[in-house]
Formats: C-alpha cells, structure tokens, sequence
C-alpha cells in the first residue's frame, strides 16, 4: 500500500513537472477609474475620490492632502504554457512614503467593491452630479 502511495505520488510530481507556470503582475488595460465622487455603501460620508491618476479616501466628507496618492489597477497574471489566467485585479495607490494595495472584488462603470482589509470589503457608488 506504501509503494502504491509512493509511487502515485512520484507520478503526480513528475507529470506536473512539463508545465511551466511563470506568476506576474502586470497594468490592467483599463487604467482609469471614472472620475468623481465614490460613496460607500455603508457609511454616506465616506467614500473615495478620483481626480485623473489621484485617488484619496475620505471620512465625513473630508480628506487631508497627505491622503492623496496616484494610483494604478494591476492584475495577478499566471501563464500556465501559453494561457494567460487572471487571478486577481488590485488597485494600487503610492506615494513616495508608502504604497496600499486593495483587492478588487468587482468593477463596473459606477459601481467598485474592494476588500479594504482582511475581513473588510467595501462597496462604492460614483455620486451622480
């Protein structure tokens, strides 16, 4: 039963061996989020807001100017052989001190959730004007 064991396993390494998985991240093709102001779901004064390439989220309706950063969307890619699989999008915002990288779970026109935290996902309306 052991040598089975054994011998499935070595199979299963060496069959799995010939596929060449390579992960990297690349620029999403869509850049740009919609400019404006994103409100969130759970709390009406909180939101995000989007100028260009500038991103800063806000609190009671206000931001400081150290809470704005630039921003860009970048995908999770793996290339298993010569398929290209997107694993996951993250909006990524920087400045010259630090750099915050959010999950985003889904994105739409008007509409973006992201998982701001671990356990903490957020969901965005743009206001209309």
């Amino acid at each position: 039963m052991m040598k089975n064991l054994l011998c499935l396993i070595v199979i299963i390494f060496f069959s799995n061996c010939d596929r060449k998985k390579t992960l990297k991240v690349e620029l999403n093709a869509s850049q740009l989020i919609p400019k404006g102001e994103w409100i969130s779901n759970s709390d009406s004064l909180s939101g995000i807001s989007i100028r260009e390439d500038k991103i800063a989220f806000f609190k009671n309706m206000e931001f400081k100017s150290e809470d704005i950063y630039k921003y860009k969307i970048v995908d999770s890619v793996e290339y298993e052989n010569e398929t290209k699989k997107i694993l996951s999008t993250y909006l990524v915002s920087y400045n010259d001190a630090d750099t915050i990288k959010y999950k985003i779970n889904v994105r739409k026109n008007s509409m973006i959730t992201l998982r701001l935290k671990e356990n903490i996902i957020e969901t965005f309306n743009l206001k209309n004007k």
